[in-house]
């Protein structure tokens, strides 16, 4: 693990390498002399950045060259040019709330769904953080790194620095029970590739780019925001890079995902677009939210696919502060207690295709001070949600951030919107239950066995900073879509065989189990 460093482990800024090489290797690329801040906001700066990635790539290949040249039988473990991709979940005393606990799951998703043949290692921070090396980590949030590294087809790993004398011995139970599990269950672990039928979008390289620029701090939480969403609506997905989709193209697309989740934030190029705009043609949903896949200053969307062409206009700030979205009867039907869905951050004004369908409408900001006097004078037409049919498929825009609000706010109507939305482009869901939403599942597969792996991870301990031992959870029953021939189900974890129920009316199959009794963690494997 190396990088272009400009804080030391005690935060102390040393800044941009202004080395000779660097100097002559930057300016011959670039054409001018490097940064000497960083701005995010500096096209110079990103420059450096690019810069310094394909330099660490460049050093990390001939590395990786080196050592093979020598033991082709040794694995070479680095971030990116290596025979297995090595990531770290961490915490730290100062990491902002709300603490994201899906980390070591996204380090492995951000890699296995672009590169599913592709090994990865999660490395678990047994302690708290890098001051304080010595004070063990949470055993809850411990088991959900592991639990979710192997649960998305990674390879757990745990570090702990010292030697175990210096520890009370409860510190490794977490650890030394998960991994006796793996070990034992090894061959359900082995050759595993994710089968979610459904994709999310990144936008980590942006987010990169952009550091702690305000775009930047709205990109990621929307991405979080939609990633929380849909593991607690139980919607299973991979995480796949812009790049990835147009390198793999439409009707392989087709094939592997019933629909494309594109959070605001993420910023298309043509062939990217075109891409996508192919795969809904065929017949592929697609969700997009915010800008819809647009540059910050385009005055077009870049999706054909979409229900809207122009971009009339970009609010936020206090333009938005009190603005609400009004839904039709459809969208209403999916609202749990609201009828006015509580809009905040930004909102694209866009301007609509004649033959797309409305879902949602702005109510424009009005005043709500002082009580008494709180009530808007108009609505408008600017919609908050449309559905388009685009060929053979159909595409949800809901032109604000849907994920970010959900992620700040955790309100349930943002969660349900976003449900909403994959489900109507996605023509159903690969997977129902009656599991809480503290509960994720992962679904995975192991074609050469055979075999579909579903896992489930329990998140009921988790309360803000609080990561304590889960509630058994009873009685949930999981039901696959489209999925046949399975003969026989195991809960390894339980260590006991499952009913399995094939007597549903859905036409392209479906399986049935019911687990009695969720405690931390499951992995059911269903066999033909």
């Amino acid at each position: 693990m190396f990088k272009f460093k400009q804080k030391d482990y005690s935060g102390g800024q040393h800044g941009i390498c202004q080395c000779g090489n660097c100097q002559t290797r930057f300016e011959e690329r670039y054409g001018h002399a490097l940064p000497v801040a960083e701005d995010h906001c500096d096209e110079k700066y990103q420059h450096w950045l690019a810069y310094a990635r394909e330099t660490i790539n460049e050093v990390s290949n001939r590395i990786h060259v080196f050592v093979r040249a020598r033991r082709p039988d040794c694995a070479v473990l680095l971030k990116e040019i290596s025979d297995v991709t090595f990531r770290e979940a961490n915490n730290a005393v100062d990491r902002p709330e709300p603490l994201w606990a899906h980390w070591a799951g996204e380090l492995v998703q951000e890699v296995k769904g672009s590169r599913p043949d592709k090994p990865v290692c999660v490395n678990s921070v047994m302690f708290v953080d890098i001051p304080y090396r010595f004070t063990p980590e949470q055993s809850g949030l411990m088991a959900l790194h592991l639990q979710q590294t192997a649960a998305h087809g990674g390879n757990p790993m745990a570090y702990m620095l010292g030697t175990p004398p210096e520890f009370k011995a409860a510190a490794f139970d977490v650890v030394r029970d998960f991994f006796t599990f793996h070990r034992d269950n090894r061959r359900y672990y082995t050759d595993v590739t994710p089968a979610a039928q459904v994709a999310l979008v990144s936008t980590q390289t942006r987010e990169e780019f952009f550091g702690e620029a305000s775009t930047s701090t709205h990109t990621q939480r929307e991405r979080r925001g939609t990633h929380i969403a849909l593991i607690r609506n139980h919607i299973p997905f991979d995480i796949v890079s812009p790049e990835f989709l147009e390198a793999t193209g439409p009707e392989p697309l087709l094939d592997r995902f019933r629909a494309i989740v594109l959070p605001s934030g993420a910023t298309l190029t043509p062939g990217q677009a075109a891409t996508i705009d192919e795969y809904v043609r065929l017949g592929g949903g697609l969700v997009a939210t915010g800008g819809g896949g647009a540059a910050p200053e385009a005055a077009e969307l870049p999706l054909a696919s979409l229900g809207a062409t122009t971009i009339l206009d970009r609010l936020s700030g206090s333009a938005v502060r009190a603005a609400y979205l009004r839904p039709d009867a459809e969208t209403d039907a999916v609202l749990e207690t609201a009828k006015l869905v509580a809009l905040d951050r930004a909102f694209t004004v866009v301007r609509p295709k004649e033959s797309a369908t409305v879902g949602l409408t702005l109510v424009p900001a009005a005043r709500y001070g002082p009580p008494e006097k709180c009530h808007w004078d108009a609505e408008s037409d600017h919609p908050g949600l449309l559905w388009f049919d685009h060929g053979e498929g159909r595409t949800a825009y809901l032109p604000w951030p849907v994920g970010e609000l959900f992620h700040d706010l955790r309100m349930p109507e943002h969660s349900a919107l976003l449900a909403h939305a994959v489900d109507g482009v996605g023509r159903g869901r690969q997977v129902t239950t009656s599991a809480p939403e503290q509960v994720e599942m992962v679904v995975s597969g192991q074609p050469g066995a055979g075999r579909t792996l579903v896992h489930l991870i329990n998140y009921s301990g988790h309360n803000g900073r609080t990561f304590g031992s889960p509630l058994d959870i009873h009685d949930i029953t999981i039901t696959l879509h489209g999925l046949t021939g399975v003969q026989r189900a195991t809960a390894l974890r339980a260590g006991r065989t499952l009913a399995v129920d094939v007597s549903g009316d859905d036409t392209a199959g479906a399986v049935s189990v019911t687990l009695p009794v969720l405690a931390g963690y499951e992995l059911i494997a269903l066999e033909s």
